[in-house]
């Protein structure tokens, strides 16, 4: 196949290497994966995805049509809903861990070439390919001494399109020992953050005065017992009563997200209401959007430490029975509901005993 002319395009997450190095690499894997997909979908239609590379996305696009015009909005768009996705998760995270409490902090750098690539076949996947596509991953590493920015190589010296106001370009180089001095221009991107969008609020279902209540002591700390209830991945692992939980594996728990438990022919949605914090207690609220007789129904995770290794937990069942039919049945469904949580109880006691056994035998 000829050599072909291309853009080229590469969406780095700026910080990248420090938060997953210094972080709890668990929960800097699902942001990271969601950040990803946030630029892969913002990249969509126009561009083409060469690879995926660890924090960076390498697009191409053969159509050469108003390019410079092209990298302006695009620029603009994947840095927008990359920034508007973390305000979101900030607004409305649910975990105080390393990787979420300073994932706001993440930035992205885009770099810009334009040039003839060819291409190569790898396992049947048509790769770009050439001395082009050297050049722009060599910009990857500059001498711009900032976070969030867009990098055009001088390829582009030759397009003009209206500029946006936010685009003030300043010009730039940096000496590459293999390829020699490569001159670009750059411009920050971050005053585009004024654009974002507020976060508006959730309601939550309000607390009723007599909830259904059960409790426990747990041999483990208080912000572990929190992340066996709060994250997906693990509980799975201990919710018996549910035969399957559905949920995003690639998303982290949020105010707003919902997950699936599967009971028996049944399919329960459950939303992640709310997490509140102070020092030494957590409270973790969820909704169950639909459960017969009920017309609302929430659930309550008080986790307290009480030592350093070890913690209580209360779990309140807050509801709002149906009209007539509800009422009547309000006996049985306190007591079967009692049950339940009790079940659950000992599941969450069951899984913290072995965590605590699982980290003393890796300890030794």
């Amino acid at each position: 196949m000829k050599n072909l002319p291309a853009l080229l395009l590469i969406p780095d997450i700026s910080g990248f290497t420090k938060f997953v190095n210094q972080t709890a690499q668990e929960h800097s894997r699902h942001i990271i994966s969601e950040l990803l997909e946030i630029i892969i979908k913002a990249g969509k239609p126009e561009l083409e995805i060469a690879e995926i590379e660890g924090d960076a996305v390498f697009f191409y696009k053969l159509d050469a049509t108003n390019i410079f015009e092209f990298v302006i909005n695009k620029a603009k768009k994947i840095f927008i809903d990359f920034h508007q996705h973390l305000l979101l998760y900030e607004n409305r995270r649910v975990c105080n861990c390393g990787a979420c409490s300073t994932a706001v902090n993440l930035n992205v750098k885009i770099i810009a070439h334009f040039g003839n690539i060819g291409f190569i076949e790898v396992g049947k996947k048509k790769k770009p390919f050439g001395k082009n596509i050297i050049l722009i991953h060599k910009l990857l590493k500059n001498s711009i001494n900032s976070e969030g920015y867009l990098l055009l190589t001088n390829a582009f010296e030759n397009y003009e399109c209206k500029e946006e106001e936010w685009f003030r370009p300043e010009k730039g180089n940096t000496f590459y020992k293999d390829i020699g001095n490569i001159p670009y221009i750059y411009s920050s991107l971050n005053i585009l953050k004024r654009n974002l969008s507020p976060i508006t609020s959730l309601n939550n279902l309000k607390k009723i005065n007599k909830p259904i209540v059960v409790s426990s002591s747990l041999p483990c700390k208080y912000d572990e017992v929190f992340e066996s209830i709060a994250n997906l991945d693990r509980r799975a692992k201990w919710q018996k009563s549910v035969d399957a939980l559905k949920y995003d594996r690639k998303a982290m728990n949020r105010v707003g997200s919902s997950h699936i438990c599967v009971i028996g022919n049944n399919e329960i949605e459950i939303e992640t209401l709310s997490k509140e914090s102070d020092k030494n207690k957590i409270v973790f609220g969820e909704k169950t959007k639909y459960i017969p007789l009920v017309r609302e129904m929430s659930t309550y995770y008080i986790i307290e430490s009480q030592s350093e290794n070890q913690s209580k937990i209360y779990i309140e069942v807050h509801y709002v029975p149906h009209p007539i039919i509800g009422k009547l049945i309000f006996p049985i469904f306190r007591k079967i509901m009692k049950k339940n949580l009790d079940t659950l109880l000992i599941d969450i006691d069951n899984y913290c005993r072995k965590s605590s056994r699982d980290d003393i035998d890796i300890i030794s």
